[in-house]
């Protein structure tokens, strides 16, 4: 069954569809009972109808014995950031067969802590995460938190520091792990730091995209076993700003870095590389190169003319530097 096209009739339920589930949220009173875990109702297999649902507190689904969610297109749960800042997260990671969700959307705005808007959720199609963060202290704003086994998903991850005086974080994903085309998207204003994707493992066809007026932008940060990924960070005159930074076993990416003053590269301190493309915008040191201090490089090419320099300081093996000439080969 596909979630956005069989259980979408009027207000968002098909009565047919709706048979299939043991409880369906259609008003904000049904999202707080579930919220609570009201004796009662059966929160094994929920439906999310078509509308904007909103209550403060999260959903912990292990103690709701939720199993299934599925929203139907044109729904949305919003969380204000009350209890532990979270969306619907489980307490650990759940185990056994049967935990899926498909087409949910979560967003939850903390003025309080960290806002997760997924926390130890696995096997995810097509859903999307806001977290944003909002207070003058250290927090972070995550749209998928430690989660598992995630397709076409989007995270957004928003750091909104009022009084620029904490370090404010967003990030897409957070240590999840197994994702394909799947979109991290990070931003921060006032705060400091913004990741597309932050330590994930076994990635496919994702795309990280990291933004920061102050300090540092990583599309993807300490991530491992990367294919076919394309990340960018992109940042002012403060901060490092690049698409790949200390990544490991990358095949076919692409790392975009543009600043305005500090360091930025496509990728930098990246290490076993295989025909990967990148390119930086920068003017400062370290800055504007499409390879920084990368390791162990194997067909890598320019993605364009970088402001500096293809490569500074990159090798493919010990002792051997990569080519930094057309007639080097640039790595081919």
């Amino acid at each position: 069954m596909e979630a956005n096209d069989e259980v979408i009739s009027v207000n968002g339920v098909n009565p047919i569809a709706d048979s299939l589930f043991t409880y369906v949220v259609d008003s904000y009173q049904k999202l707080a009972n579930w919220s609570a875990n009201v004796p009662g109702n059966d929160y094994s297999s929920v439906l999310i109808a078509k509308g904007t649902w909103n209550t403060n507190d999260p959903v912990n689904l292990t103690n709701t014995g939720t199993k299934v969610v599925v929203g139907a297109g044109g729904s949305l749960l919003t969380f204000n950031g009350g209890g532990n800042g979270s969306g619907l997260t489980y307490s650990q990671l759940p185990t056994g067969e049967g935990y899926w969700m498909e087409g949910v959307n979560v967003q939850i705005q903390s003025n309080v802590q960290n806002a997760h808007a997924f926390r130890n959720c696995k096997n995810l199609t097509s859903c999307t995460g806001n977290g944003e963060s909002q207070i003058t202290m250290d927090c972070s704003g995550i749209g998928f938190y430690e989660c598992e086994n995630l397709v076409n998903c989007t995270g957004i991850g928003i750091g909104t520091d009022p009084g620029s005086v904490a370090t404010t974080s967003g990030m897409g994903f957070y240590q999840c792990k197994n994702l394909t085309n799947c979109n991290g998207q990070a931003s921060v204003s006032g705060g400091s730091d913004s990741y597309g994707f932050y330590q994930c493992t076994n990635l496919s066809n994702c795309i990280g995209n990291a933004s920061s007026d102050v300090s540092v932008s990583y599309g993807f940060y300490e991530c491992e076993n990367l294919t076919n990924c394309n990340g960018i960070g992109d940042g002012g005159s403060n901060g490092w700003h690049c698409g790949f930074y200390k990544c490991k076993y990358l095949t076919n990416c692409t790392g975009t870095g543009r600043s305005g003053g500090d360091p930025s590269g496509g990728f930098f301190q990246c290490t076993n590389l295989v025909s990967c493309k990148g390119i930086g915008y920068g003017s400062s040191y370290f800055g504007g190169y499409g390879f920084c201090n990368c390791d162990v490089m194997f067909g890598c090419a320019p993605n364009g003319a970088s402001t500096t320099a293809t490569y500074y300081a990159c090798f493919m093996a010990t002792n051997v530097p990569v080519g930094n000439t057309a007639a080097g080969g640039y790595n081919r």
